[in-house]
Formats: structure tokens, C-alpha cells, sequence
């Protein structure tokens, strides 16, 4: 006897509990699906590209680079005239990193 209860009170107890449980477990079960199934869906902020530099280096542009370089570092912009007559690729990421 349960708290006093006769015994078709415990099997009342028994079976609201079993009840219980059986619908946590079933408006809890998709809640886990949605879950997953919200993790695959593809979002409109991902990226399906690489990132694009953010401006191309143009003659006119590297050149007013260079001028701004030569009056704050012009040790530095020495070495990269150097760099950009013997390598252009490496050049550009140079001064990309100025």
C-alpha cells in the first residue's frame, strides 16, 4: 500500500506514471530531429565562395601605394621595388601585408 492507499490506487499510481513518461518521451523525441534536421539546412549567411580580396591591385593603385611607402618607410619601399622586378607575385603580397 502506497501512503495507505489500497491497491487499486497504486495501480493508478503506477499507470499515470507510466503515462507520464511514455509523453515526455514522445514530445521530447522530435525535438532532437528538428534539432538535426535544423543543423542541415544550408544558411543564407555561409559562404559558398572564397572571400574575395577586398580590392585589386592595379598599376595606378600600387603605384600610389609605393609613393605613400617611399615618404613613411622608404627602406621598405626599396626593397620592394627590388622584389617587384625579380618576383611580381610575391611583390603584391608584400605590399598587400604594408
Amino acid at each position: 500500500m502506497i501512503f495507505g492507499k489500497g491497491k487499486k490506487m497504486k495501480t493508478r499510481y503506477v499507470t499515470i506514471l507510466i503515462l507520464a513518461m511514455a509523453a515526455a518521451v514522445i514530445l521530447t523525441s522530435p525535438l532532437s530531429c528538428w534539432a538535426a534536421e535544423k543543423e542541415q539546412e544550408e544558411s543564407i549567411w555561409s559562404e559558398d565562395k572564397p572571400r574575395q580580396r577586398r580590392f585589386k591591385l592595379t598599376e595606378e593603385r600600387i603605384e600610389r601605394m609605393m609613393n605613400r611607402l617611399k615618404e613613411a618607410d622608404p627602406e621598405k619601399a626599396k626593397e620592394l621595388e627590388g622584389l617587384r622586378a625579380k618576383d611580381p607575385e610575391k611583390f603584391k603580397a608584400e605590399l598587400r601585408k604594408v
